[in-house]
């Protein structure tokens, strides 16, 4: 993960940033964008959205 990526993240749960290593495990995500270095990128909000539910009720 980018300096970037963990910057905007530094508010995120470990319960739903532990969902998205359960997303890749699952092969479901693939990269949707590039930044200018070539880094691949997923942006998908379907994705981070799930990891937000699915994230919060671990946490119940």
């Amino acid at each position: 993960m980018t300096d970037h990526a963990m910057q905007r993240r530094a508010d995120a749960r470990p319960t739903s940033e532990a969902w998205h290593v359960v997303q890749q495990a699952q092969g479901r995500v693939r990269q949707t964008v590039a930044t200018g270095d070539g880094i691949p990128v997923n942006d998908d909000a379907g994705l981070e959205r799930v990891a937000e539910v699915m994230g919060a009720k671990a946490m119940r």
